[in-house]
């Protein structure tokens, strides 16, 4: 497949990491090292694309929602820079090394995940278990319709800091340790004709070193909704993009549906392992009992 990219001069396709077959196709979905999908047809010798993957602007856009992915929420970089908005999407890894439930197992997947009729692309990227993100792409619309950072981690425990776990990244500082974790839960949720994604979003920081508890402690936790409108989208200057976009839904609310459906922290998405021999198992760091959090064990 990289002859096929490299005879038409396509330089960000020059290193496929993962490849899709379609089911009833000669295309293959293939993505790069340099963060592009495309798709080839090995007989007709095309491309389709390639796509890049820029952060997905409507994830980002809510400060409060941007503060749980920094190492603290009153840090700025003297350059800056934002981790979640200034960076694309990543796919590091070591060797056969498996994060978070071994999703990057299989970074690239394809099928209906909200059951409308139309598959899309699901993309499981990230830099080790630092940090992991879940994206999903349309081939028809060719672009990002949604993404969510499920898993930020950077702690390490450190003997003699007055935490009891570091920032892995930045231990210089005896910065707190920090872990961040999301879950997605899909339906019609406000009763309208549109599909819903609701977000869960939590984030931990650890426990001092005198405290008489082990493991960290829920500092801040976020709901958020998004739909996918498109009949608001048709008669937008944008037009139909396809995006589950957010909405302006309180907290109160989401809970609300969240418990009316008797949806859970488990019950979000992503939950259960594709570990082999722990396969079905809840993802053990999204489910630390170290976390403190009832909420996470039910």
């Amino acid at each position: 497949m990289e002859d096929i990219a490299i005879a038409k001069d396509i330089e960000s396709l020059r290193t496929i990491i993962a490849y899709l077959p379609v089911a009833d196709s000669e295309e293959k979905y293939v993505l790069s090292k340099k963060q592009s999908i495309a798709g080839i047809n090995l007989n007709q010798k095309t491309v389709s694309g390639p796509w890049p993957l820029t952060r997905w602007s409507p994830e980002i856009t809510n400060p409060i929602v941007k503060n749980l992915y920094r190492p603290s929420p009153e840090w700025i970089d003297s350059s800056g820079w934002d981790p979640l908005v200034d960076e694309n999407y990543l796919q590091e890894i070591e060797g056969e090394t498996y994060y978070l439930g071994c999703l990057n197992m299989m970074p690239l997947r394809y099928g209906d995940i909200d059951g409308d009729g139309q598959n899309e692309l699901v993309l499981f990227l990230g830099a080790f278990d630092y940090k992991r993100d879940m994206v999903v792409f349309s081939p028809e619309r060719q672009r990002i319709t949604f993404s969510m950072r499920y898993a930020l981690q950077d702690f390490i425990s450190f003997p003699g800091s007055k935490h009891q776990y570091i920032q892995r990244t930045r231990q210089r500082g005896n910065n707190i340790g920090v872990r961040t974790y999301a879950k997605a839960f899909v339906g019609n949720f406000d009763g309208d004709d549109f599909l819903d994604i609701l977000v869960w979003r939590k984030r931990y920081e650890s426990r001092d070193a005198s405290d008489g508890v082990s493991g960290f402690r829920l500092t801040a936790q976020t709901w958020q909704h998004f739909e996918r409108d498109l009949t608001a989208q048709a008669a937008s200057e944008t037009d139909i993009t396809g995006e589950y976009l957010p909405q302006d839904t309180s907290e109160i609310t989401i809970q609300g549906w969240l418990s009316a459906n008797e949806l859970t922290w488990q019950k979000g998405y992503p939950s259960t392992s594709e570990c082999q021999d722990h396969e079905g198992e809840v993802i053990p760091e999204m489910h630390d009992p170290l976390l403190n959090d009832p909420d996470v064990l039910k």
